[in-house]
């Protein structure tokens, strides 16, 4: 059974319950990784439908932390509550589990960096680090008796980054 009448209504309503449902405004890189992760829209489809939301007046352009975000317009509200129940509820359900699963992930979008030298010593250092766009979030170097204690620090880095940040500001703010 067809919710809506074309596709391109169909996506946009994707794209608008998407920023809704994060609360936020959102820049087109994160919207893109979400999009594409989940398989709803590709790159340049969903590029052309966020431009025409644009031009349509239902997502605006706003300044956010990152440089240029998208929100939801009044009129692109309006669209949106109409809309709403013409969306799946297997779609509604799958973007709503997604954006549980990786909000944290996606508002931040850090990018992480290891690497391991060996010291003069015997020992090694890993190397650990942690940006957000372009500024360093966490930079830390850690000597290790092992190389496998190094690998290991290393591939928990990206997982456990946040942790150790938190920590770290958590005891040095007592």
């Amino acid at each position: 059974m067809a919710y809506f009448v074309d596709k391109a209504t169909r996506n946009k309503s994707y794209i608008l319950y998407f920023i809704t449902k994060m609360g936020t405004a959102l820049t087109k890189p994160q919207i893109a990784t979400a999009f594409i992760e989940m398989g709803l829209l590709g790159y340049f489809e969903l590029m052309l439908e966020l431009a025409d939301l644009e031009k349509l007046g239902l997502v605006a352009a706003v300044p956010c932390v990152y440089g240029e975000g998208y929100g939801i317009t009044p009129k692109g509200e309006e669209f949106f509550k109409m809309s709403f129940e013409q969306l799946p509820l297997s779609a509604r359900s799958e973007i709503d589990e997604y954006i549980k699963a990786n909000f944290q992930r996606l508002i931040g979008i850090e990018e992480f960096s290891s690497s391991i030298l060996k010291d003069n010593d015997g020992g090694y250092t890993a190397f650990l680090n942690s940006f957000d766009k372009d500024k360093i979030l966490l930079s830390i170097a850690i000597n290790v008796i092992d190389v496998d204690s190094a690998q290991m620090l290393s591939k928990n880095w990206e997982a456990k980054a946040h942790l150790v940040y938190k920590a770290i500001v958590d005891i040095l703010s007592e």
